[in-house]
């Protein structure tokens, strides 16, 4: 038997369903037999088809608008357009069906109307040739058929002479969608830099004893796993046992991995121990190697024919999941470690989402590795979209300002708030709170336009995610106001009370951040310089320059000056390499050689500070950022708070209560006329309490009136206190008040 052209292998099959021309239709001297059956034909009935979004609208919104048009919720709307075309409506006469129609439209959504398929011998009507109709471009590449009302319904299903042309449509839809010749769109390229695998390179063995046994030991254990399979990206490995590999270390790495995430993020500051820096730097090494042999295989698949491509769809998107996954993994352990992603990393994370929208749905739920291992508490749906911006959002919260065990609550305002972020093509002027980011960029999402952009555009709409944040902080400022500390937001709950105020302060400041002054950039080396971390210690070193033997040197003014000198190897001494970095009215910037001998202060410390004799004339700072550009080398930013301060005592509701407690009446310079008060943290209601002041022999009743910085060690709020009411004709310094207290003036 000849086979027709266009046939002769399995790869062109489509196009002689395509091409070849259609049979002739039966002749009349053939009719089709008569049945007993045989009945006068019904009302013709139609099916409403769901053929995806139009590409001017948000798919996300859109398709939460459908699942309120279809009375479901949006996790089942999810699952219910997860792919299209679907029938989302069947055996409906026509009016009915052209009102659905209208109705999906309106949503943004892409509709057309067939009519149900009948038998050959019951169907003297049957539809139009459906591929004869114009085709629409869906956001992901996808060829859809038209979204004008169905010609269907303008004419009652004219007679046609191919009776089985619609049943050859389908089939033929079919087979373009099984071969990959579906218009997938793949012009984006995913420009992976991998490195060029050989044969003579071999790895060692992920299932050991060795290994097993040494979980205990979770430094050793990532150590040992990254000596096994550091060249495993080097090794030329089929796409198989390249992906059974892969999936086995996951299962020995992943779980492991967020463990010890959850573990370290209790602790974190300056110097690091090494303990705990081994174990994060072996976890980041060992995460790399999986990202990029996960690129390998998603290359292998994107890189491929357009039947394979179609094929392995479960095993494209479930690669991609695992990238976004394990850059989240990494973008974490370098958090705890007060680093940032690198821009491959970026790159990488920015490519891949874009290519993933361009072929895929990125709003399909995903399999994910901690549904795998169940680590993921939530339970809530993960997709692509969501991997990407909670990236993105991480990055924009900047971490490295935040303590490390305060840092989990921003997974919350991605995963939680409903429609916290939009995501929408860049067009048109940036509004208010919208980020940027580039498809190929190596950057975070970012609030300016590049003038050179690598890429597309996308927009990330934060309206909704800043009006989350500032309802939480008046929420919070108004459940302490009221008592009720207990009643605050569930975004709050997994933490201590005492940490409330700590993350409204990280939050407000991330609202209104500080516009950047204009400062010097200096690589100054500073020698002596001298460091008081903590509230305790800068209050004992006030009360003592404050006493009556303020001239004495302490034990700990002798160890302040200690810390200035380095003891590299205990028998030689050397002087410690600060050096200044920045400066301006605000802020200094330090960095220094990281080692034991580095004064220990976190994200949230108290400093009092000064080179030499200067210390006896402190100026005062807390930690605000804290950044490990490189190995053992830190950089510590200084928000400057006062260049005076004075140890008082504070009684809060007098006389009715008696509790008293130390505080530091504080001034700067650049605030003329104006005080603030710093305690440790203590729950105060600002505006609600009365506070007095007890300074040489007096009490001045002081009003609090907004709460300035709270961290771990101190809350300092403003008061309404002026230098005339505290006897200071000039901004106080501290020659002044020695005079003062030498003439018994105050």
């Amino acid at each position: 038997m000849a086979h027709p052209p266009g046939c002769d292998t399995y790869g062109h099959c489509v196009d002689f369903l395509l091409e070849f021309p259609l049979l002739p239709p039966p002749e009349a001297s053939h009719p089709l037999p008569l049945t007993p059956m045989d009945t006068p034909p019904k009302q013709s009935t139609f099916n409403v088809i769901f053929l995806g979004f139009r590409p001017d609208v948000d798919a996300h919104d859109a398709r939460a608008k459908i699942s309120a048009l279809f009375k479901i919720t949006p996790e089942q709307g999810v699952q219910l357009f997860a792919s299209f075309p679907c029938v989302v409506k069947k055996s409906l006469p026509a009016p009915m069906a052209a009102k659905y129609q209208r109705a999906i439209e309106s949503t943004g959504g892409l509709c057309r109307i067939d009519p149900e398929f009948q038998a050959l011998a019951a169907a003297p009507n049957p539809g139009p040739d459906l591929a004869a109709l114009p085709t629409a471009q869906h956001p992901s590449g996808k060829l859809l058929l038209s979204n004008a009302p169905s010609p269907v319904l303008a004419a009652q299903a004219p007679t046609s002479k191919r009776p089985w042309s619609h049943a050859l449509t389908q089939v033929r839809s079919k087979v373009r969608q099984f071969l990959g010749k579906d218009g997938v769109d793949r012009s984006l390229h995913l420009n992976f830099s991998l490195p060029a695998p050989s044969k003579r390179v071999s790895i060692g063995s992920s299932r050991t004893a060795e290994l097993r046994h040494c979980k205990e030991e979770p430094s050793a254990y990532f150590q040992l796993l990254y000596s096994r399979i550091k060249y495993l990206n080097y090794c030329r490995l089929s796409p198989g046992k390249r992906r059974r590999i892969t999936f086995e270390l996951l299962e020995l790495f992943y779980p492991m991995a967020m463990a010890q995430i959850v573990e370290h993020a209790k602790t974190g500051g300056v110097p690091e121990p090494t303990e705990r820096r081994s174990a994060l730097v072996a976890l980041i090494d060992v995460a790399k190697i999986l990202i990029m042999s996960c690129q390998f295989l998603l290359d292998d698949l994107y890189s491929g024919g357009d039947f394979r491509f179609a094929r392995n769809r479960t095993s494209r998107r479930e690669c991609a999941s695992h990238i976004f996954e394990l850059l989240l993994l990494k973008q974490r352990a370098q958090a705890l470690r007060y680093q940032r992603l690198d821009e491959s990393d970026w790159k990488l994370a920015n490519t891949l989402f874009f290519v993933m929208r361009a072929c895929d749905d990125v709003e399909a739920p995903l399999s994910t590795l901690n549904a795998k291992f169940g680590l993921d508490t939530d339970l809530l749906t993960v997709n692509f979209r969501n991997q990407f911006l909670l990236l993105q959002i991480f990055a924009w919260f900047d971490p490295l300002r935040w303590p490390t065990h305060i840092q989990w609550v921003i997974d919350s305002y991605v995963r939680r708030v409903r429609d916290g972020v939009l995501l929408h093509d860049d067009s048109g002027p940036l509004q208010a709170h919208a980020l940027v980011v580039y498809c190929y960029g190596k950057q975070a999402a970012m609030e300016q336009r590049l003038n050179a952009p690598p890429g597309p555009a996308l927009v990330l709409d934060l309206k909704n995610l800043v009006t989350a944040m500032q309802e939480d902080c008046v929420g919070l400022t108004q459940s302490k106001k009221h008592g009720q500390a207990l009643q605050v937001m569930k975004r709050f709950e997994r933490f201590e009370v005492n940490d409330h105020f700590r993350i409204r302060d990280r939050l407000f400041h991330r609202l209104h951040p500080t516009a950047p002054d204009e400062g010097v950039r200096l690589d100054q080396a500073v020698e002596g310089l001298r460091i008081f971390v903590g509230f305790h210690e800068v209050s004992s070193l006030l009360l003592h320059r404050q006493g009556d033997f303020g001239q004495e040197e302490r034990l700990a003014d002798v160890l302040a000056k200690r810390s200035a000198i380095l003891a590299q190897d205990h028998t030689s001494l050397h002087k410690t390499t600060w050096s200044l970095v920045f400066q301006n009215q605000h802020t200094l910037r330090l960095s220094t050689q990281e080692s034991r001998a580095t004064v220990a202060m976190a994200v949230g410390s108290l400093l009092a500070f000064g080179v030499g004799d200067e210390v006896n004339r402190p100026r005062f700072g807390v930690v605000s950022r804290i950044h490990r550009p490189l190995s053992k080398v830190v950089e510590i930013d200084i928000a400057l708070i006062a260049d005076f301060a004075e140890a008082v005592v504070i009684t809060l509701n007098a006389p009715v209560s008696k509790t008293q407690f130390l505080a530091l009446l504080v001034h700067h310079s650049q605030t003329p006329g104006e005080w603030a008060v710093m305690w440790p943290p203590r729950d105060v209601m600002i505006g609600v309490d009365q506070v007095e002041i007890h300074r040489k022999n007096r009490a001045l009743p002081v009003e609090l009136t907004q709460l300035r910085n709270a961290t771990h060690q101190f809350y300092l709020v403003d008061t309404t206190l002026t230098s005339a009411a505290l006897g200071f004709s000039r901004p106080p310094v501290y020659p002044e008040l020695l005079a003062r207290w030498q003439s018994g003036l105050a």
